[in-house]
């Protein structure tokens, strides 16, 4: 039986989903579906998240049998480089995860992408909101309420800021595997040319150079809803679990991203709201620069902005 790998580990909502996409696209690579098993961070455990839409998606998709697991793979053709999944808990439940890859396989490799964590917290909270789960009228009451969801279980979407706090998950990989078995990119500089993403991913995973004709165009986006009636319908689809599994048989992930970007309207954090976070990811950032400067590896602009 052939084992993954390597995991696209998150951050969640760092773009994640346009890397496992274009990945998809090599003739190297096998990616499982679903994208995220959340197989590592959750294996062995009965899941009961209780946050709106938590039983019927995280509770019920995710993959907790090893076996399973594996079985996603058995469909990857024999002479395919890299075996991979794209599970944005992994780097979330670092300590959990890591244990698990490096039994599956020691020489597993980890791919992080990171994002200003400011605005991954934001884009969290515009991804809920725009699928009718997060009923905070505003960020900021979002945040206020953040400790409380954690307490209830909510699962780890809801952890708005908590997400965005990376630096003892990514030492941890680092760590573990070595800094040759880890790949970190920034969701700035993969937006702006994925071409170089995919030739740094290549190399990394030991993959050809391909020319692949992979689609520039937002993935898995959030945003505000352009119109109530909008904003409306997709909270619908989304908190009716046969509506929504009737929608994904129906269309194809293509179109349902050519149709999400259409009718949201991509927003940024407001001024005062990134102010109110600074403080709170000051001393992170400040560990992240030094593991940074530790491993040779060059920092985002985001790391001296906050």
């Amino acid at each position: 039986m052939r084992v993954p790998n390597f995991s696209v580990v998150g951050a969640a909502r760092s773009g994640t989903t346009g890397i496992v996409n274009a990945l998809r696209a090599h003739p190297d690579v096998f990616m499982c579906e679903p994208k995220e098993p959340h197989y590592f961070a959750f294996h062995g455990k009965s899941l009961d998240f209780t946050g709106p839409g938590d039983e019927q998606n995280m509770n019920k998709r995710a993959v907790v049998e090893r076996q399973k697991f594996l079985s996603l793979f058995d469909g990857a053709p024999s002479d395919v480089v890299a075996l991979g999944e794209g599970s944005v808990s992994s780097l979330y439940y670092s300590q959990e995860s890591i244990q698990e890859m490096l039994e599956i396989n020691p020489e597993y490799r980890a791919v992080i992408v990171l994002r200003d964590p400011a605005e991954r917290s934001f884009s969290a909270y515009q991804y809920l909101k725009a699928r009718g789960f997060e009923d905070a009228s505003t960020f900021r009451e979002a945040l206020a309420l953040e400790d409380w969801r954690v307490e209830a279980n909510y699962h780890h979407l809801w952890h708005y800021r908590r997400m965005s706090l990376y630096a003892s998950d990514v030492k941890a990989y680092l760590e573990a595997f070595g800094g040759d078995r880890v790949l970190i990119l920034f969701q700035e500089d993969v937006e702006a040319d994925l071409g170089a993403a995919m030739t740094a991913l290549c190399r990394f995973l030991g993959l050809r150079e391909v020319d692949l004709q992979v689609s520039t165009e937002r993935v898995n986006a959030s945003g505000v809803a352009r119109s109530k009636l909008i904003g409306q319908t997709l909270g619908g689809i989304s908190r009716v679990g046969f509506v929504r599994d009737l929608v994904r048989r129906l269309t194809s992930f293509e179109f349902r991203e050519r149709v999400r970007n259409r009718v949201l309207r991509r927003t940024s954090i407001e001024p005062e709201d990134r102010a109110f976070l600074a403080s709170y990811f000051e001393s992170d950032l400040e560990e992240l620069g030094s593991t940074f400067s530790r491993y040779g590896i060059a920092r985002p602009m985001w790391i001296g902005r906050i």
